[in-house]
């Protein structure tokens, strides 16, 4: 009779501790696992010479032919002020979709460039739609939609 009381509680202590030696699940684990920050890409959109490059090397990359680009564009624009700037007076904002096509979403200027020049306006539509298409930038694996704001700054000297 003592043996098969033995034998039972040995059985009940061994069902019970089994929740104890069990590898627990962590479920501040997956709780941080599914927060995603959708303002910050993992990859960075890039042109073709920038593919090979990594995290903030291929950014710059990036950033640099953006702007080489449109100021290649750019520089045959003749723009009329009436005075004297040194300032960025315009914010191109592009939006590159999950298959990289560049597209236009708006352009901010100053009251004093809008209605003086119309041209440059035409000149940056003209230099974005002439942009190759780009590598999507990246969020956890999945091409996702992204905008990037171009900053214009216009030396003008006598």
């Amino acid at each position: 009779m003592f043996n098969r009381v033995i034998v039972v509680l040995f059985v009940v202590i061994n069902y019970v501790s089994c929740n104890y030696f069990s590898p627990k699940s962590n479920k501040s684990d997956s709780v941080l696992d599914t927060i995603i920050n959708f303002t910050k890409v993992d990859v960075s959109p890039s042109f073709k010479v920038c593919d090979k490059l990594l995290d903030e090397a291929k950014t710059n990359c990036f950033r640099l032919n953006i702007h080489q680009q449109i100021t290649k564009h750019l520089k045959k624009v003749i723009v009329v002020f009436e005075e004297d700037i040194n300032e960025t007076i315009v914010n191109v904002i592009l939006t590159i979709n999950n298959k990289g096509k560049i597209t236009l979403k708006e352009i901010l200027t100053t009251d004093a460039f809008t209605t003086t020049n119309t041209s440059l306006e035409e000149e940056l539509i003209e230099a974005i739609r002439k942009l190759p298409t780009l590598s999507p930038a990246i969020k956890r694996g999945i091409p996702v939609e992204t905008e990037y704001t171009l900053p214009i700054k216009i030396k003008v000297a006598e």
